[in-house]
């Protein structure tokens, strides 16, 4: 597995100890925020084969996969990142962030009440976060009810006032 150049921090942990599962797992995070995707995949997949029920890097994967979805259209992805959340959610039942990106899979796989259940989960397991309300919103709007999904945009606004795809 390469690792990539501008993150030092996270470059030197995994030089001091290759197996240092949480730098690898830090290292995917960068990744992302930074859009350089496949390498983060590649960070998350080293991060699970040092420690195979590493929760965080297996949600880390879910996430991934199931934003990838949104450009590929292609199912693979959410059935990814559906295998990776189920795997977080049976190490980790209450880790609220598996119950998100599953129930994200789910719902764009056309699993509707599946999803729905788990993001409202997930609200109750991380109340703080944006996108179980959120999803949970565009589920009801792409149901055609608007009266059910504002109050979840609302609900995803107040946990992160600048995440403007709740603003609608």
């Amino acid at each position: 597995v390469s690792v990539p150049r501008p993150m030092p921090a996270c470059n030197a942990a995994i030089a001091a100890d290759p197996k240092d599962y949480r730098a690898r797992k830090a290292l995917g995070d960068t990744l992302v925020r930074k859009k350089q995707v496949p390498a983060a995949i590649d960070q998350y997949r080293a991060a699970i084969l040092q420690k195979p029920d590493y929760v965080d890097a297996r949600v880390g994967l879910a996430m991934v996969h199931d934003m990838r979805f949104t450009y590929t259209t292609d199912p693979a992805e959410l059935e990814v990142a559906a295998t990776h959340a189920r795997r977080a959610i049976e190490a980790s039942p209450a880790h609220g962030e598996a119950h998100v990106w599953l129930a994200y899979a789910l719902w764009r796989l056309g699993r509707w009440d599946e999803a729905y259940t788990l993001a409202s989960r997930a609200r109750t397991l991380a109340p703080e976060r944006e996108y179980p309300p959120y999803f949970m919103a565009c589920m009801q709007l792409e149901r055609r009810r608007p009266a059910e999904a504002l109050p979840l945009y609302q609900q995803a606004v107040a946990a992160m006032p600048g995440f403007g795809f709740a603003w609608f």
